[in-house]
């Protein structure tokens, strides 16, 4: 079985459409600031960030500042991120087979992301919650360009990969 069992509110909310967004903007961030590839071993830091509703509040709070900074000041988004990354492993992959599936991004020959020409969409949407989540997802492609190496995000993050 390729997908994991879970509640139908976890399935609800956390759906691979929803989440590929969260994906797909923090990768175009990246690539935008770095005409790379996104590494895929980081993609797995990004939902545990961005779901979090306190982390993610802080990362708008502080979207000007670099990550390291963001970091030092707000130590406590570190709590319990090791925990919140590996329950969300398997989303995150369900995710990526789902932008895979559909076209959306594709993996070079060193195992990292690039995306795949999309169709923008100019709505926004109405719900904040959403739109914040969106927006964090963007600010840390940003921070993780700027940083570079994953082996520094991930010592940054006080996570062994």
């Amino acid at each position: 079985m390729i997908f994991e069992e879970k509640p139908i509110e976890v399935e609800i909310l956390l759906n691979p459409a929803f989440c590929g967004e969260v994906f797909r903007r923090c990768i175009s961030e990246y690539q935008k600031y770095t005409n790379s590839a996104f590494p895929v071993s980081i993609i797995y830091l990004v939902l545990a960030l961005v779901l979090h509703k306190f982390t993610r509040e802080s990362i708008l709070k502080n979207r000007r500042k670099q990550m390291h900074v963001w970091l030092q000041e707000n130590q406590e988004v570190l709590i319990n991120l090791p925990n919140r990354i590996k329950s969300l492993v398997s989303i995150s992959n369900e995710t990526l087979i789902f932008l895979l599936h559909t076209n959306s991004i594709c993996i070079n020959e060193e195992g990292n992301i690039n995306l795949n020409k999309y169709r923008k969409k100019t709505k926004g949407f109405k719900n904040s919650e959403i739109s914040d989540c969106f927006s964090a997802a963007e600010i840390i492609g940003r921070w993780f360009a700027r940083v570079g190496d994953e082996t520094t995000i991930y010592a940054m993050l006080g996570v062994k990969p």
